[in-house]
């Protein structure tokens, strides 16, 4: 098992972040952080966790690999 984050979903979060910085609005926040004095809002990217079970779905299915990548495996 290993955790993944789709970096597509990090690229999008931070596009649509910066279009709302530019037209003077506020970034949507999914969650918050705190740094030590204030909370922070943030944006938090979904984290799937890949198993034996779904590897193919999150991976290859969902176009993020292309099962050719991965030939010549036992």
């Amino acid at each position: 098992m290993t955790v993944f984050k789709d970096v597509r979903s990090l690229v999008q979060s931070a596009i649509d972040a910066s279009i709302a910085l530019l037209t003077d609005s506020e970034p949507e926040a999914s969650g918050s952080y705190n740094n030590g004095r204030i909370d922070v809002p943030a944006v938090q990217a979904p984290v799937v966790t890949v198993t034996r079970d779904n590897v193919q779905a999150e991976l290859i299915d969902s176009g993020y690999y292309q099962a050719s990548d991965f030939t010549g495996l036992p």
